[in-house]
């Protein structure tokens, strides 16, 4: 590969990226920007399923429970094998229990180390140092990218990939010979990318097979056979767990619906329609890289397989991810891999391809124009959702004698805001329970509260309405 051929002041050990306390310096400040005035984390309440999840790992003891089937599936994640998410959410929880703060500061310090990962695998492929910087700041731009560091029950996408990207580390350390092919170094390398498959589904193949592909093409065929046998061996853990089942909760695609949602993968990749002219920008750059490789056709197959191999993996949230193809909420997670593979390759091969400098200029200004402004409005969407989740959780904590009326997206937010403080009494109604309310709580009270325009109101009205609803048979 073109990476294999850089020379070596701009290919930087592990050991040499990580003991330069400037990049530790710059990387973290960066975060702190990031997440404390960018995105204003910090201002942020719980959301959706944090509560559950961040109640619930703090009565298990040993985290190595977290890895047992039982546990697993009191998780309450439906088919999902991310035995190392409830790990991160349990060191907040023993740490500081209900920390609001510290499990922000959690997410900061993992986008700085996500940062600096990136940084020394780009730098290891042969990127500038100036360009590596690039990438990551258009990174942090990324819809994805925003909504797995708002949103803390997310956590592991960010931290899964951040440990796919120091398997990756690993992987370029044994193929560009800075290691040698062991027990020691394979077992190693195994390790990282098996906790990388553990964080969430999205790695259990994607990672696996590109460092597999990149062993074999620099001959280091043992490692290559260890990693790729590491997949059917997860599958198995799965099947342990969960037995014959992919089920998300969500209708599958048929073929022409599945073309339909490919064709609006750029949109939330980018969160807006220039998102179309970045794909296609990124997969020309692909094609004109491959045509510097010693086989072309053989590179453009192992980029299909990588490719594909993550769109089959999302493929069983592929209907809630088109079905909300515009709204900016949380099924941009999904596309976090995605939308990470085809910047990295995109920057890369434009890093290496034999173009002129303003043909680079222009790319990079169009990716930073089309990426800020997508960033701008996924900020916004989630500045909306996360005082919505505020405004409701710490109003039903106050006042735990009144009736709430709740219209958050996600109707068991207040459940678990239930489960983490320890609220005796549910003493509030789901949006999505009008037409069906449980009467035996209308029936303690007199009236009911909601949100309007920012501002709690007794809404009687709505009181009766949800009466008479009860009542009927």
């Amino acid at each position: 590969m073109t990476s294999d051929r850089a020379p070596e002041e701009i290919r930087p050990s592990l050991r040499e990226t990580f003991s330069n306390w400037r990049y530790w310096v710059f990387f973290f400040l960066t975060s702190v920007v990031y997440n404390g005035f960018f995105l204003r984390t910090f201002s942020h309440w719980w959301f959706e399923d944090d509560c559950y999840l961040f109640g619930f790992v703090r009565t298990i003891q040993n985290p190595a429970a977290f890895f047992t089937r039982e546990t697993i599936k009191s998780l309450g994640a439906g088919g999902a094998l991310t035995p190392f998410q409830a790990v991160s959410e349990w060191i907040d929880s023993h740490l500081a229990y209900r920390s609001l703060a510290l499990a922000h500061l959690h997410n900061t310090v993992s986008v700085a180390l996500t940062l600096m990962l990136l940084f020394h695998v780009l730098r290891r492929f042969g990127v500038s140092i100036r360009a590596a910087i690039m990438v990551g700041s258009l990174w942090l731009c990324l819809p994805a990218t925003i909504v797995v560091t708002e949103f803390l029950s997310a956590r592991h996408y960010l931290e899964g990939f951040a440990v796919s990207l120091l398997a990756v580390a690993f992987t370029q350390s044994l193929s560009q010979g800075t290691w040698r092919e062991n027990a020691r170094t394979t077992a190693l390398l195994c390790l990282a990318v098996a906790s990388a498959m553990l964080f969430k589904e999205l790695y259990a193949i994607t990672t696996p097979l590109f460092c597999a592909i990149y062993l074999f093409e620099s001959k280091r065929n043992r490692a290559a056979l260890a990693l790729l046998v590491l997949i059917p061996l997860y599958f198995v853990y799965r099947y342990w767990v969960f037995g014959p089942t992919v089920a998300s909760g969500s209708p599958w695609l048929r073929p022409a619906e599945y073309l339909i949602y490919l064709s609006r993968l750029p949109y939330t990749l980018a969160g807006n329609f220039g998102g179309y002219a970045l794909v296609l920008l990124a997969l020309a750059l692909l094609i004109f890289f491959a045509r510097r490789q010693e086989n072309p056709g053989r590179f453009l197959i192992y980029a299909a397989l990588v490719l594909g191999s993550d769109l089959a993996v999302i493929y069983p949230v592929a209907f809630p991810v088109s079905l909300q193809w515009l709204d900016h909420g949380t099924w941009c997670r999904a596309l976090f891999l995605l939308g990470n593979g085809l910047l990295i390759a995109g920057g890369i091969a434009c890093f290496h391809a034999p173009l002129p400098q303003r043909a680079r200029t222009f790319a990079a200004l169009l990716t930073f124009a089309v990426l800020i402004s997508g960033a701008v409005v996924t900020r916004a969407e989630w500045q909306r959702l996360m005082l919505q989740s505020k405004r409701e959780g710490t109003f039903y904590l106050a006042h735990p004698d009144r009736l709430f009326y709740s219209e958050v997206p996600a109707a068991f937010f207040l459940d678990g805001v239930r489960f983490l403080y320890d609220v005796p009494v549910r003493h509030h109604i789901f949006a999505l329970e009008r037409q069906r309310p449980p009467a035996e709580i209308l029936n303690r009270h007199q009236t009911i509260w909601r949100v309007v325009d920012g501002k709690y109101v007794e809404d009687p009205k709505l009181f009766s309405e949800l009466q008479a609803n009860a009542a009927q048979p």
